[in-house]
């Protein structure tokens, strides 16, 4: 099992352009919150209180090794820093048009929904 900073690592490495890659990631879990209102019923309560912006707080959360659940009544998932690796690995394989958008940064709603459904349920849920 790999360390949070070997995960993080990893994650960073898909990043290779971005000046400050945590703020990358942390862009891409904020913009990604935003796109997923259509079938994410749940809203985790951050633990971390060093941030003031939720989304910040999630992904300090998710930095310290916390798992945190999202989705609907009948479908639920975990997102966490091994999912998020293997979510960014698996886009890389199977959708380089998204992967592309996401490494250089220039995601949009739907690319971001991708990456949040691939991160918390290993694939896109919902179409």
């Amino acid at each position: 099992m790999k360390s949070n900073e070997e995960l993080l690592d990893a994650i960073y490495a898909h990043f290779p352009d971005s000046e400050d890659k945590d703020e990358t990631m942390c862009n891409l879990i904020t913009d990604s919150l935003a796109a997923i209102g259509y079938w994410n019923m749940e809203d985790p309560e951050p633990k971390d209180e060093t941030k003031f912006y939720y989304e910040d707080r999630i992904w300090e959360d998710i930095k310290s090794g916390r798992s945190i659940e999202y989705g609907d009544t009948d479908n639920r998932g975990t997102l966490n820093l091994t999912n998020i690796l293997n979510a960014l690995d698996t886009i890389k394989r199977h959708d380089p048009d998204t992967y592309e958008e996401i490494q250089n940064e220039e995601w949009d709603a739907d690319s971001c929904d991708v990456f949040f459904q691939t991160a918390v349920f290993g694939e896109v849920v919902f179409g």
